[in-house]
């Protein structure tokens, strides 16, 4: 005889199959807001080694690659535990990463003082509210002191700008001839 035994079943491809797969395309181009607060700084590397110049002048940028959108601190003078409570929104989606960045403001061109990476999909998991440990550049791992920040999901931006609706109700459409 000729009837299937085992096997893997016949793939799906009713309107179920087309609804979830319209989910996660859905939940692909989801966009987040995330507040993000950036606390304080501390043991940050002295940049200005001049004598008496009494520490650098950080200031830290946080902000996501390929995004217009920066966070940026006010500049505390000679302050290598600097603390900044400055608090922004970003728009992010699932695979981006945020970079902290903290500069030295110098009078020719800023230093560079440290950097961190969050993972934006660990923190819509949970929010995040701890230290970072800054590395002296992404090139140099050595230590530079850390970045104490808290960053919460503040809101969920569903995919392509209130067209939504629409999609979902042409999926439902879809279904209603299910029902009858």
């Amino acid at each position: 005889g000729s009837a299937r035994t085992g096997g893997p079943p016949p793939f799906t491809s009713g309107p179920a199959a087309r609804a979830e797969g319209l989910a996660a395309f859905l939940a692909a181009m989801t966009k987040y807001v995330l507040e993000v607060e950036i606390i304080s700084g501390h043991g940050l590397r002295d940049a200005d080694w001049a004598p008496f110049s009494g520490g650098s002048d950080p200031y830290c940028v946080a902000e996501v690659t390929g995004k217009p959108e920066k966070i940026t601190t006010e500049v505390i003078n000679s302050e290598n535990d600097p603390t900044w409570n400055t608090t922004g929104k970003l728009t992010v989606e699932e695979a981006d990463t945020i970079t902290f960045t903290i500069y030295d403001k110098d009078v020719d061109a800023d230093d560079l003082l440290g950097v961190a990476k969050l993972a934006v999909k660990d923190v819509i998991a949970a929010d995040f509210d701890g230290d970072l440990s800054l590395q002296e550049s992404f090139k140099d791992k050595a230590k530079a002191g850390t970045l104490k920040l808290k960053v919460t999901k503040v809101d969920t931006v569903a995919a392509d700008d209130g067209k939504n609706e629409e999609v979902e109700a042409a999926a439902l459409n879809e279904h209603a001839d299910d029902v009858k």
